[in-house]
């Protein structure tokens, strides 16, 4: 009996293993994300403010100019390196969005930065996005939303972890957002802005921006001036270098894509700093994100 008990169970086993490496190549998958996204792919995951057309022709040109001019100063000797705070290792891991939430997305790694920063280290703060995009009645789902629209909803409401059974205790104290604000336009400004908060962007996304950081995911992405437009995406700037003019931004499309799901993009393009980029400030005054579950 007890023979027969042991083969059963044995060859129970056997027949669950496809089942157990499926499931935990899907988690992973699920985790990691592709390398490559498609058109169709990366449509369903954008869905930050899209520009009029005359919207984007003033801001163009001004971008243009801009970029001309600090050209130009560099040339001079005027531009020079500043030194900021570590964002990257301050950002929570990089996650697979899944739908069009990337301004939600954009918005907690924008706070989850903040708040380790507040701390002093990397305590794995991990916020709920679909918390914000369930709950947000100021606008904004998955299929696309404001920065701003999130920002107002981590300030005026609590926003729950998405990992409350493993976060560590820190006395019961509850965060907020006590304040946020819109940049001026400029590479200066989000520079400025770096030195006190990293900075939540959108940008005008190309069919040529996936290949290219798949294809070379350390290199500076430029547009290619041909591809078409696909959707404007939200995403986290972290940092940058002036050597080579760009910034370095955290995805939300999973760590198998780009540099480990971070990639660079140069100053003046893709309208980066020109359509909507925010900043915020947390403290612990009222309640925002429990840092004991």
């Amino acid at each position: 009996m007890k023979k027969y008990l042991f083969q059963v169970l044995l060859i129970t086993l056997i027949l669950s293993i496809p089942y157990i490496v499926s499931a935990n190549i899907a988690d992973d998958l699920k985790d990691k994300g592709k390398a490559y996204y498609t058109r169709e792919e990366i449509k369903s995951m954008c869905g930050a403010y899209r520009l009029t057309q005359s919207e984007f022709v003033k801001l163009k040109a001004q971008q243009d100019s801009m970029y001309a001019e600090y050209k130009k100063s560099k040339k001079g000797g005027v531009h020079k390196i500043a030194s900021i705070p570590d964002w990257k290792s301050l950002m929570s891991p990089v996650e697979v969005q899944g739908c069009g939430n990337c301004w939600a997305h954009a918005s907690t790694g924008l706070v989850e930065g903040l708040l380790h920063s507040y701390h002093g280290s990397n305590i794995g703060i991990d916020l709920s996005e679909m918390d914000i995009v369930n709950n947000n009645t100021s606008g904004g789902d998955c299929d696309g939303g404001l920065l701003s629209y999130a920002l107002y909803y981590m300030k005026n409401s609590r926003v729950l972890t998405e990992s409350d059974d493993d976060f560590p205790n820190y006395d019961n104290t509850y965060y907020s957002v006590t304040d946020y604000s819109t940049l001026n336009t400029g590479i200066s400004a989000i520079k400025t802005a770096l030195n006190s908060s990293p900075v939540a962007a959108s940008f005008e996304l190309y069919e040529d921006f996936s290949d290219f950081c798949n294809t070379y995911p350390d290199s500076v992405y430029r547009y290619d001036g041909v591809s078409d437009e696909i959707d404007p995406h939200a995403i986290v700037i972290v940092d940058y270098n002036d050597d080579d003019d760009y910034w370095v931004c955290k995805n939300s499309w999973g760590t198998a894509w780009g540099d480990d799901g971070y990639f660079k993009i140069g100053y003046g393009e893709c309208l980066i700093e020109y359509r909507i980029t925010k900043k915020a400030i947390v403290s612990s005054d009222n309640c925002f994100a429990k840092i004991t579950p």
